[in-house]
């Protein structure tokens, strides 16, 4: 029996919270980091070389990626749905830090967008993964020990399907 293909990440936004990310999703097998992406190109490039993933850019950059399956989104809280949407749009799951939106009817919008287009949308919620999808109920009350592990409920469900 073979092993499934490691699922690909690309992450935009590599501020302080993506040390944490990275440390834990870099470590598993089925998960491969491809590429990050910031405003600040030279921060990017900087966990990049810290974490040993092979490309870095703009947000862009992360979207345009082929090999990113999911999209892993750690932007400011006002950039969160705005990221979200455009990965929706170029084909990708989204993994969100909290908020997914700074407003109810854009949350709303951006969930029915994912739903249309057949995409997962996770949100971070102080340890607690909020997982949206097509294929079965909501897992809200499934607890997660770090923002990584919830991250990677969404990758076990891919890997799943």
């Amino acid at each position: 029996m073979s092993s499934p293909k490691a699922v690909g990440l690309g992450f935009v936004g590599t501020g302080m919270i993506s040390d944490t990310y990275l440390e834990n999703l870099t470590s598993f097998a089925d998960v491969r980091v491809v590429i990050v992406g910031d405003l600040d190109q030279q921060r990017a490039r900087r966990q990049a070389e810290k974490y040993d993933v092979p490309a870095w850019g703009t947000s862009e950059d992360v979207l345009a990626h082929p090999d990113v399956e999911i999209v892993v989104n750690l932007t400011i809280p006002a950039a969160h749905a705005e990221i979200a949407s455009q990965a929706i749009a170029a084909g990708k799951h989204v993994w969100s830090e909290k908020p997914i939106s700074i407003d109810r009817a854009t949350g709303r919008a951006l969930l029915d967008q994912a739903e249309a287009a057949g995409l997962l949308v996770g949100v971070d919620r102080h340890a607690t993964s909020a997982l949206i999808d097509r294929w079965g109920p909501t897992s809200t009350d499934q607890r997660c020990p770090t923002a990584a592990a919830g991250t990677r409920q969404v990758i076990t469900r891919l890997t799943a399907s």
